[in-house]
C-alpha cells in the first residue's frame, strides 16, 4: 500500500483532492492507520480514481460521478448518460457564444465612439390587458388619444403597471403604422366593439433595452437594440413592445406619470428566437 503522498504523487492527484474524494465517500483510503490517522491507498483502486478523473474531465459533477459510480451502469445507460451531458455542454457552449458576441458588439461600439447601452435577454410575464388597435398616422395624436379612450373606459379596473404600445405590422406599410395601445387591468372588464380585453402572451426570450429622454429621440437607441439582435444571430419572434415605464398623461398610476420629457423612461421589448450563430 501507499501513503497518500506517494499515491498522489503517481497518479497526478492532489493530497488535497484525495481527502476531499475521501470526505464525500468517492474514494475511500484502502486501509485508515488508527493511531497516526494516516490515509493508505492500494493499486486495486487505481481504475476507479482513473474513471474518477475521466469522467470529472468530461464535465460531470462529482455528485454524479458518485452516483454513477454506485450503480452498475450498462453500455446503453451509459450511452446515454454522455448524451446528456454532450446536449448540456453545447447548451453551455452556446450560452457562451452569446455573451462573447456581446462583449465583441461592446468593444466594436467603444472603438467607433458610440454610447454603450446595456441590452438584456429575459422573460416577460403574460399580463391581462384592455386594448384598442388601429393602423394611424405614425405622426399623429391618435396614439395618445387612443390611450386615453382605454383608460378612462377601464377606470378603476385599471393595474399599478405601466401602459404598453405594441407594433404589428412586420414591413412598411405606406397607409399608416398597425399599433395596439394597452392598459394592464386588475380583473376582467367588459369588451366593446373598440375596446377588446385579452392576455398580452408570456414571452421566453424578450430583448430588452431601456431608454431615458423624449420620444424624437429614441431612434438611436432601438436601432442600437436591433443591431443587438441581428449581431446575436436572434429572429423576431413578434410585435415591438414599447413598454412606458415613465410618461405624460393625465390619468394612470402617479409614480409612472412625469411632466418632463427628459425624464421619460421607455423600455423597448422584442420577442426573438435563437441565436443563430452561423452568422
Amino acid at each position: 500500500m501507499f501513503k497518500i503522498g506517494e499515491f498522489s504523487w503517481f497518479t497526478r492527484v492532489s493530497v488535497k483532492m484525495l481527502r476531499h474524494y475521501d470526505r464525500i465517500g468517492l474514494l475511500k483510503p484502502s486501509h485508515v492507520d488508527p493511531e497516526s490517522g494516516y490515509r493508505y491507498y492500494s493499486v486495486e483502486q487505481l481504475p476507479r480514481l482513473h474513471r474518477i478523473v475521466a469522467l470529472k474531465d468530461l464535465g460531470f459533477s462529482l455528485e454524479r460521478i458518485g452516483d454513477l459510480l454506485a450503480g452498475d451502469l450498462s453500455e446503453g445507460q451509459m450511452r446515454a448518460l454522455l448524451e446528456q451531458q454532450r446536449a448540456d455542454l453545447a447548451a453551455l457552449i452556446e450560452a457562451e457564444m452569446v455573451r462573447l458576441v456581446r462583449v465583441e458588439d461592446t468593444l466594436a461600439r467603444l472603438a467607433d465612439d458610440l454610447p454603450v447601452v446595456d441590452v438584456v435577454l429575459r422573460r416577460v410575464e403574460a399580463q391581462l390587458v384592455a386594448s384598442m388597435r388601429q393602423r394611424i398616422d405614425p405622426f399623429s395624436e391618435a396614439i395618445s388619444a387612443m390611450f386615453v379612450a382605454v383608460e378612462q373606459y377601464v377606470g378603476a379596473a385599471q393595474a399599478d403597471r405601466p401602459p404598453v404600445l405594441l407594433y404589428h405590422d412586420v414591413e412598411f406599410i405606406e397607409e399608416g403604422v398597425d399599433v395596439e395601445t394597452a392598459i394592464p387591468l386588475k380583473h376582467p372588464v367588459e369588451p366593446t366593439r373598440r375596446i377588446h380585453v385579452r392576455t398580452l402572451p408570456a414571452v421566453d426570450q424578450m430583448a430588452v433595452l431601456v431608454y431615458t429622454g423624449p420620444y424624437e429621440h429614441m431612434m438611436p437607441a432601438l436601432t442600437v437594440l436591433y443591431h443587438w439582435i441581428e449581431r446575436g444571430g436572434y429572429r423576431i419572434a413578434g410585435p415591438q413592445r414599447d413598454v412606458y415605464l415613465r410618461y405624460n398623461g393625465s390619468r394612470g398610476p402617479a409614480r409612472h406619470l412625469t411632466t418632463n420629457p427628459d425624464d421619460y423612461i421607455t423600455e423597448f421589448q422584442i420577442p426573438v428566437k435563437g441565436p443563430n450563430h452561423a452568422l
